[in-house]
């Protein structure tokens, strides 16, 4: 950055303590590290590839702009370039890729509070004039028409800050001042109010809404950069303190996409940090998770949302120098590492029931089928030990969840002796015992259908092929044998869809397949399938919005698998999906709040502990 633009914008970002301080005052990392925020150890290698993509570059270079979107294009707002502030205006439309002028500001702003939309027409209120002052104007962009108009100022004159819509109100939160202003403006009858402010300053932050809820992120609090959040409910005309981000950061950028808060970039050391890191909030579970970083860090950049994808453009970047740059991050399809389970273990029995993750038994190191339980609480990202299970055996048939009671079938422990089933109350953290199964069996797995527990096994207990199914009646705690499976597969797959069972892949004699058959309750009958795109044994399967999910596993040369493939069953095909961060086999598998969460396994003949999660 040139010397004349950053002496024009330290005024306004109210950080002149900050650069006098230096840099021990800032949160973060040492100056010798300036590349590692502070990020939890176990997120930092977890990004997916291929969710960012480049676009074309923005035509003019700048920094501290507002990015907005209006009937599918995308519109950069005023800023700071190299030179001067500026009031130019581009269009981005995403179908041909390019940029297009369009009327400029009618007086040049940078540090604006964004450019959000209501009912098709383009909102900028504030944001700093050419002398580096806060302004109260409120700009209006009418795409038809490309025009713009002036609208009734705002109350409070100010800058650096954000805004978003709430029903067909302007929220515009400013913060350049030691105090940050909260107002709000209806379109309607052309006028504003002054709303109570957070109690944290939030210079330079994040905004966006949720469920009718406008949170605000992170920012400059005065003294330091802060990861906190707020959150302002309009009914109530009150704020609650959220969950704080892992990085605390200012002049990042960000947005609401389907119903998570993403944000992206910033920096942690005003002109020095240049960061690539980005997170999403879930409102549901108060919680944060990071995401696959910016290929391109920098800060001062601006974000807008369109068709479900976050476009982050702009922005100051390594060197100082600003930035042309245009990428698009597409959410969804991704997977990170969670907390690791305390004990490293395989062919566990998983479960999802009462907002946690149960793991149950497994094999670890020196346990062949053991006891062990622990609970999973997402919002907490943290393990607990529960009760063990009441018997130790082996845990490969899985579990299911029926009324909100896990039922967990064993292993038989010889030729004769019938696999147990054991079930487990999370409410009261104890364990009963149910009528066994009428065989012997091993090597297969479990599903739901109907409030019934099918159990698919694919060998007996000397792991010889032996396909059976059979199905458990919770109201009468009996057994039935149902249709022979077609094929004997050994430790495939298992999972239900649309009220059919699906057994995918395993092994038939020691040789992995790609055989996939269903089951259909109604007819007491088998069909087959189209087979999996990989041929594999030791896979883990879970249904997650209607689609089978088959991951991992051993190919021929018993060499452990990352690759995920999806079953859709309205086109009876299989796609390649994201790969797991780890190659593993024999892993337990769970869907809790739309994520399928991977956990343990094998790899390289040791137990995993890994915890695996999986955004579609």
């Amino acid at each position: 950055m040139s010397g004349s633009a950053l002496a024009r914008v330290l005024p306004a970002l109210g950080l002149a303590a900050l650069c006098a301080c230096g840099q021990d005052e800032v949160v973060g990392p040492s100056p010798e590290d300036r590349s590692l925020p502070p990020v939890p150890p176990i997120a930092l290698a977890t990004a997916a590839t291929n969710v960012w993509a480049g676009k074309a570059a923005l035509p003019t270079a700048r920094g501290f702009l507002a990015i907005g979107a209006v009937n599918g294009l995308l519109y950069a707002v005023g800023g700071l370039g190299i030179s001067a502030t500026t009031a130019g205006v581009q269009a981005y439309t995403p179908g041909s890729n390019s940029w297009a002028s369009k009327a400029p500001l009618p007086q040049a702003r940078y540090d604006l509070n964004g450019a959000p939309t209501i009912n098709g027409v383009l909102y900028v209120a504030g944001g700093l004039n050419t002398a580096g002052q806060p302004t109260k104007t409120l700009y209006a962009y009418t795409p038809g028409t490309n025009t713009w108009s002036t609208k009734a100022a705002m109350p409070v004159a100010g800058g650096c800050g954000v805004s978003a819509v709430i029903g067909t109100k302007l929220y515009v939160y400013s913060a350049c001042a030691a105090t940050g202003a909260f107002q709000r403006y209806d379109p309607a009858t052309n006028t504003w109010a002054t709303l109570p402010a957070p109690p944290t300053l939030h210079q330079h932050a994040v905004a966006g809404v949720i469920n009718g809820v406008f949170y605000l992120a992170g920012g400059y609090n005065g003294t330091t950069f802060t990861g906190a959040m707020e959150a302002y409910t309009p009914s109530s005309n009150s704020w609650k303190t959220r969950a704080t981000m892992h990085v605390f950061r200012s002049h990042a950028a960000g947005g609401a996409v389907n119903g998570s808060l993403y944000v992206a970039g910033g920096t942690a050391g005003f002109g020095s940090d240049y960061l690539p890191f980005v997170e999403s909030y879930d409102a549901t579970t108060d919680s944060w998770s990071f995401k696959p970083q910016m290929p391109t860090p920098r800060y001062a950049l601006g974000a807008g949302v369109l068709s479900g994808k976050l476009y982050a453009i702009g922005g100051v970047g390594e060197g100082g120098g600003f930035r042309q740059t245009d990428e698009v991050y597409t959410p969804g399809d991704y997977w990170v590492l969670k907390q690791a389970l305390p004990i490293a273990r395989s062919g566990s029995a998983v479960a999802a029931a009462g907002g946690k993750i149960f793991v149950f038994g497994g094999n670890t190191v020196n346990i062949s089928g053991g006891t062990n339980t622990v609970a999973y609480t997402p919002s907490s990202n943290s393990w607990a030990t529960k009760a063990p299970l009441p018997i130790a055996r082996q845990t490969f048939h899985g579990a299911g969840v029926i009324n909100g009671l896990i039922y967990v079938p064993l292993a038989a422990s010889s030729p004769t002796s019938p696999n147990p089933l054991v079930v487990y109350n999370p409410s009261t953290n104890t364990w009963t015992t149910k009528a066994s199964m009428p065989a012997a069996v091993y090597c297969g797995g479990s599903v739901v259908i109907g409030g019934q527990l099918y159990v698919y096994s694919g060998c007996n207990f000397n792991a010889q092929p032996f396909p059976t199914l059979h199905r458990y009646n919770p109201g009468t705690n009996a057994w039935s044998t149902l249709a022979t499976p077609p094929v004997a597969s050994g430790f495939a797959a298992v999972g239900a869809v649309n009220g059919q069972l699906i057994v995918a892949g395993g092994q038939s004699v020691g040789t992995p397949i790609a055989t996939v058959s269903s089951y259909n309750p109604t007819t007491n009958s088998w069909t087959s399938l189209n087979p999996l795109l990989t041929p594999r044994k030791f896979p883990t399967g879970a249904v997650v919005n209607g689609l089978f999910y088959v991951l991992g596993g051993q190919n021929g040369a018993n060499q452990d698998l990352t690759t995920v493939e999806a079953y859709n069953p309205a086109t009876g095909s299989w796609r390649a999906v994201h790969d797991l961060p780890k190659a593993t086999s024999s892993a337990g598998a769970a869907v809790l709040n739309g994520l399928l969460y991977a956990l343990g396994g094998v790899a390289n003949a040791n137990a995993l502990a890994l915890n695996q999660v999986y955004t579609p």
